[in-house]
């Protein structure tokens, strides 16, 4: 016979089992649409080459699909929790700290939208140290002047390794007038 609490856990494993899912779900296929990417670079090189740019989206591909079937192993076992997105019970949505996950979520997400939409007109230095300072909030920090200093410090780096090491230039920026 199941007992009362049996039965009130049944449907938040069931829920914990849906939200993991999902997320392990998402990541195999966003891996399998990076390799489908890394193909289609394949298609436009010629064929003299033996390592082409095909083989570093193959690699990223291969490692999100192992990730998100590993992941969705641990989510239908009902190991892997997804804490953001499920709730443990009905006032869950009262609690501070339920909101307080979430919002960090929110501000990784954030940071990433951030990039993406300013990479062109101010350049990757300056994007990136957004992007770094944002996801250092989430994570905890609450010295913005430290995090965008070594953000800048950091995305700084990356630049000229890039640009000059490796002669792969990454955007400057067009307001500061570089191409």
């Amino acid at each position: 016979m199941i007992g009362e609490t049996e039965r009130d856990a049944e449907p938040r494993l069931s829920q914990k089992k849906v939200s993991a899912t999902v997320i392990s779900v998402a990541l195999v296929a966003f891996g399998l649409f990076v390799a489908h990417q890394g193909y289609l670079i394949g298609q436009d090189q010629s064929s003299y080459a033996r390592v082409g740019p095909q083989v570093f989206p193959y690699m990223v591909g291969a490692g999100l699909v192992i990730v998100g079937v590993l992941l969705s192993i641990d989510a239908l076992k009902g190991t892997w929790p997804v804490m953001w997105a499920e709730t443990a019970d009905e006032h869950a949505l009262s609690r501070p700290a339920y909101w307080r996950q979430l919002s960090n979520v929110g501000l990784v997400a954030l940071g990433l939208v951030v990039n993406a939409f300013l990479i062109a007109p101010l350049g990757f230095v300056v994007s990136s140290t957004l992007m770094f300072a944002l996801t250092t909030r989430a994570f905890g920090s609450r010295r913005i002047p430290f995090d965008l200093a070594v953000g800048a410090m950091f995305s700084g780096f990356i630049f000229l390794c890039f640009t000059y090491a490796l002669g792969l230039p990454l955007p400057s920026g067009t307001i500061w007038g570089a191409r």
